[in-house]
């Protein structure tokens, strides 16, 4: 579907974009190596960019110029054909005619319609042959009895970065009022600006959906177990059998033979098993068959076995006591959305873990046939949030989210942790801090989403986890 009606599209404006508008024969990447002297370009990460009802999400970008006799706001994406197309919008062309923005927030929406919040910054330009939007007439023009067609959406990756590009352009005399804030999109009309984007995640979910039952179509042949793990073999053998390969961080693989031996000792999975008052001693297996195998091919999906396990290995060598690190199954971020913190705390509780004393939690995320990876930083020093005192170099408590698509709702799954750790700070008995009985709150502990490699297909997620 986009290769056919982006050929088609860039037909149609095939013609007018030889007509005398059209820039020079430099291209634009060439002609803003000399303006960027003139002053700083300030550039926006984006997940996609909708032109109109056609969207494009490889290797988007949006930029602003504002140093320059004549600025210029830049659209940069890959097309289906992997080919790098730009458009540039000179401001004093009198080609913009409007801006709007939205930033999600846990202040703009609920945990109901957060999975459909974006943040998101709509341009309503005029297509002409020089800005070379006219060549997406089909889906994009300025007809207003069709609105939907009328904006160009960007989602955008970091919210701080869209926050430094407004305020970047409200210091323009051409974008000041444009800018500020009533040009916000009230949440009740998201959906206006923001439509292709969503039936682009729509026609993703049914894609993965396809490809998903094609995957297990597989169960019925012939299926025969491989690995069982963990399983009990000599540390030489393990090593020798591992020979030549490395961690995806480079260091070998194999762990120190009294390591291994004290971890298979104390070694137990989140099963929900075992006498209260007791350290569970029961092992929880993964087991690893043909069609799991086959999931490691290009173009398929990792499921929660291959990701269970591949957390498992790497942290074979870690006490789950002792260890300042701990790896939660994919489960536990299913259980713990769907039935609440109660669910899950046995798999902490019976296993005598002190969530307060690790430095890093990794909950791996599975929902909607889409890979990403919470992680839970210093939840133990959370008081250091609260004191204004508290030396700036002090370690602080957060919530990472990593996500390589952007398509889970990072303010869903970190309202359910933050709920979690408020429940564990009253089960381990902890005292309040500064009168908060349940400290875990969104000013306490932050949410941030680093800036991460991200995916350029849809069925790479479990192997960016």
């Amino acid at each position: 579907d986009d290769s056919s009606s982006s050929s088609e599209d860039e037909g149609e404006g095939e013609g007018e974009g030889s007509t005398e508008d059209a820039p020079p024969e430099e291209s634009i990447a060439e002609s803003r190596v000399r303006r960027r002297a003139a002053g700083d370009r300030f550039f926006v990460d984006a997940v996609r960019i909708a032109v109109g009802m056609k969207v494009f999400k490889k290797k988007c970008e949006l930029s602003f110029q504002p140093g320059t006799n004549n600025p210029y706001i830049l659209f940069s994406y890959n097309d289906a054909e992997g080919k790098k197309n730009e458009h540039c919008v000179y401001l004093k062309d009198d080609e913009l005619k409007e801006v709007k923005y939205f930033i999600a927030s846990e202040d703009e929406c609920s945990e109901d319609d957060a999975d459909g919040v974006m943040t998101v910054i709509s341009f309503r330009i005029t297509p002409t042959g020089k800005n070379n939007f006219v060549k997406y007439s089909k889906s994009y023009h300025q007809e207003e009895s069709d609105d939907m067609k009328s904006y160009i959406s960007v989602e955008v990756r970091d919210t701080n970065d869209l926050m430094a590009l407004l305020a970047q352009m409200r210091e323009h005399d051409n974008l000041e009022l444009w800018c500020g804030e009533g040009s916000k999109i009230p949440s009740c009309d998201l959906a206006k600006y923001t439509r292709a984007l969503r039936e682009d995640n729509e026609k993703e979910t049914r894609k993965r959906l396809g490809s998903a039952r094609k995957t297990n179509a597989k169960k019925d042949c012939d299926n025969p177990l491989l690995l069982v793990y963990p399983f009990d073999a000599q540390e030489a053998i393990l090593n020798k059998a591992a020979l030549g390969l490395k961690e995806l961080g480079g260091d070998m693989l194999g762990v120190d033979k009294s390591e291994d031996d004290r971890h298979r000792q104390s070694s137990s999975e989140e099963d929900g098993n075992g006498a209260a008052g007791k350290t569970s001693t029961r092992t929880h297996y993964i087991t690893i068959r043909q069609d799991d195998k086959d999931r490691l091919c290009p173009g398929q999906f990792l499921n929660d076995s291959l990701v269970d396990f591949w957390m498992r290995w790497i942290s074979r060598g870690e006490s789950k006591q002792d260890s300042d690190v701990h790896f939660f199954t994919s489960h536990f971020m299913t259980t713990l959305k769907d039935d609440g913190p109660e669910a899950v705390s046995s798999w902490t509780a019976k296993k005598k873990i002190n969530v307060f004393k690790k430095k890093l939690i990794f909950a791996p995320v599975n929902a909607d046939l889409h890979w990403s990876l919470c992680v839970i930083v210093n939840p133990g020093l959370i008081a250091n949030s609260f004191y204004n005192d508290v030396d700036p170099g002090e370690e602080h408590s957060c919530i990472l989210f990593l996500d390589s698509l952007k398509m889970h709702s990072k303010l869903t799954y970190a309202k359910h942790i933050r709920t979690w750790l408020n429940f564990e700070w009253k089960r381990l008995g902890k005292r309040g801090v500064k009168g908060k009985d349940a400290p875990f709150g969104r000013d306490a502990m932050l949410l941030r989403s680093p800036k991460i490699p991200y995916q350029e297909n849809g069925c790479d997620c479990g192997v960016f986890v």
